[in-house]
């Protein structure tokens, strides 16, 4: 982190145009907020679920808990820095309705600007093995992602990367 900061830092006396953007687990928050201070414009989290089970299950953490992300998203939208969530889904899982629940509340309370949808390329058998699946019925992946445009109007669903820039002109 300290290094990605100082080259950050370093961008931002040369220029200030551009996006300078970080894809990130954003599992430490003390690190990541360095980069924040810096210039950091946009950060895009990797994460398979918003409820912390699954999770963890997937992601098997070390050194770092579910809650540092959720506080790099908050560093990161207090400081005016656009959030995208890389939403690795698998059907099934994904869109039962605790978990569209769960991600329809992490959306409205951390003010993530962007999803990118990415289907989880796993082997459902080990995805089965490995990850607990949510509870309540399946809803369809068409639902959640009309559920997110109808409860979430400002969040951008796509799959590629906000430019500060161009944030303004972008809909859902």
């Amino acid at each position: 982190a300290k290094i990605i900061a100082q080259a950050i830092q370093a961008m931002r006396t040369q220029t200030s145009l551009g996006t300078i953007h970080l894809n990130t687990n954003a599992s430490k928050p003390e690190g990541f907020a360095r980069c924040v201070e810096a210039g950091l414009d946009s950060v895009r989290v990797s994460l398979n679920s918003v409820l912390e089970g699954p999770y963890n299950a997937y992601y098997q953490p070390r050194g770092y808990k579910f809650s540092d992300l959720e506080e790099c998203i908050k560093t990161a939208r207090k400081n005016g820095v656009l959030v995208s969530l890389n939403y690795l889904h698998m059907p099934g899982w994904n869109d039962r309705q605790q978990e569209v629940e769960a991600l329809v509340d992490f959306v409205q309370r951390l003010d993530v600007q962007m999803i990118q949808m990415r289907t989880l390329h796993i082997d459902p058998a080990m995805y089965v093995a490995a990850v607990p699946m949510p509870d309540g019925p399946a809803l369809g992946m068409v639902e959640l992602v009309s559920r997110l445009r109808r409860e979430c109007p400002h969040l951008v669903i796509g799959n590629h990367t906000l430019a500060k820039f161009r944030y303004g002109c972008l809909q859902g």
